[in-house]
């Protein structure tokens, strides 16, 4: 399954450059390994850049008894793919 998320210029820097390789999310979808992400750069309030990233979540954890805040997950994610708004998301 694809999910198409937003994520502020200041993370999505850490991720496309292969340096950032987790998400933290609001566990409000059917996230699993084997999804991709679709990680769109967002200017707040209400735009967005042009620049994208496709990620392959590779593991997820659920698990507040571990200092996470429950109803929240966090992703490991690889890089697939990136480009902007005039490329052909895959």
């Amino acid at each position: 399954m694809r999910h198409e998320l937003k994520i502020a210029p200041k993370y999505f820097v850490g991720v496309d450059r292969g340096v950032k390789k987790f998400e933290i999310r609001k566990d409000d979808r059917p996230f699993k390994t084997g999804d991709t992400l679709w990680l769109r750069e967002y200017k707040f309030p209400g735009e967005y850049t042009g620049l994208w990233v496709c990620a392959l979540v590779t593991d997820v954890f659920r698990d507040p008894g571990f200092g996470l805040q429950d109803g929240y997950c966090i992703m490991s994610i690889e890089v697939t793919n990136w480009g902007s708004d005039v490329d052909e998301v895959p």
